[in-house]
């Protein structure tokens, strides 16, 4: 969260920003020395709080809140000063201000009104997801259309963010899928964004975040640098199809298979017959490594590719995980070589690429309904 302090003096500067220290560690502070200078950095900065005083040099703190505040609702506004006219109270009430506290304020009264924001902040993140969801939820149902629509025609373009699972199979349960979207959702309402973002279940079921406005890729990154760790076993990609509107994004996320994750987060789709060469490559180093411990990360490394992207792939080109792919590729050797006579369960296991022979173990009964120890002792 980002708090600005704006004020002429830097004693009260300095103490604000210790007792903000104290309540709020690991928040961003910012300080503004004047009412113009509070302009430029809350236009800059887009901070969630703003700790404002009313008399400063040039523009006072009111006439830079009446500046600023239609442009960024979403700032909470607590006016800091040592005047307590009913005049300076009454224009800050209009102008939406969230708080008036009398200089000097004691740590109390700052938690208070640090408590006031969070709540505001909360209902506000709740509010905007909820509508935003609502209004886009209809045009993927198909029970409404964009082009009727003054709220998704407001906006100038759409991007999604879209967290993918590291391993791309039957594996990753649709349970896994409800709690992570419970997390964005509950995520965006603790830290709504300066524009409009919602959570969506697209491309065979991967949440996504959904994001709109002049340019909402930048928004995307943002939101992406702050998930929290708990939600980074997923990897992530932006998506910014060629076309901007809403249903040409929705299309493309339940369409598209081409999933790279640059240094930049920006997706390049690439052409069908670069993604199928892609494949071809992989399947060749899969049937020359597959002896070896070798997985999706490994071989995306060879192709310089994001794991992310060779799985989506993968899976889209052969109807199949890369990680089943290399399964079955060893198991339909292992009929083979555990023909060979006199070879154990362990060394057919270690032949294959697997550091344990009762994983082994587990998938060959799996696939062929039988250990490999039976079929051994029934074809050597």
């Amino acid at each position: 969260m980002k708090i600005l302090i704006a004020d002429d003096e830097e004693l009260v500067r300095v103490g604000l920003r210790e007792i903000l220290r104290n309540l709020a560690q690991g928040d961003e502070l910012y300080e503004a020395v004047n009412g113009r200078i509070l302009i430029d950095k809350v236009n800059e900065l887009k901070p969630d709080i703003c700790f404002v005083d009313i008399r400063m040099p040039g523009v006072d703190g009111l006439e830079a809140i009446a500046e600023l505040a239609g442009a960024f609702p979403d700032i909470s506004w607590i006016i800091l000063s040592g005047y307590s006219e009913f005049e300076y109270a009454r224009r800050a009430l209009a102008l939406g201000v969230l708080e008036y506290l009398l200089k000097p304020a004691s740590e109390a009264e700052v938690e208070a009104a640090l408590i006031k924001a969070a709540e505001k902040r909360l209902d506000a993140g709740r509010f905007k997801r909820e509508k935003f969801e609502y209004r886009v939820g209809g045009v993927l149902n198909n029970s409404s259309s964009p082009d009727f629509d003054e709220f998704l025609q407001s906006f100038r373009s759409y991007a999604a963010l879209v967290f993918i699972p590291e391993v791309m199979d039957e594996t990753v349960s649709v349970e896994n899928q409800r709690r992570l979207v419970g997390k964005l959702r509950k995520w965006l309402d603790l830290n709504p964004p300066h524009g409009y973002a919602g959570v969506f279940i697209v491309l065979d079921g991967f949440p996504a975040i959904v994001a709109a406005g002049d340019d909402p890729v930048p928004l995307l990154k943002e939101l992406d640098a702050q998930v929290p760790d708990d939600l980074r076993a997923t990897g992530s990609a932006i998506f910014t199809p060629s076309l901007p509107g809403l249903p040409e994004l929705m299309q493309y996320l339940e369409t598209s298979g081409d999933i790279n994750e640059s240094v930049e987060l920006s997706m390049q789709v690439e052409g069908s017959e670069k993604s199928a060469r892609i494949v071809q490559r992989a399947e060749n180093l899969v049937r020359e490594k597959y002896t070896s411990p070798v997985g999706v990360a490994q071989i995306a490394e060879e192709l310089n590719i994001t794991p992310n992207y060779l799985s989506s792939l993968f899976k889209k080109y052969k109807q199949v995980s890369f990680t089943r792919y290399i399964t079955d590729k060893r198991l339909d050797e292992a009929l083979s070589l555990l023909k060979t006579p006199g070879i154990t369960v362990k060394e057919a296991a270690s032949g294959l690429g697997y550091m344990s022979s009762r994983h082994f173990t587990r998938l060959f009964r799996e696939k062929y309904g039988i250990t490999p120890s039976e079929y051994a002792g029934k074809n050597q």
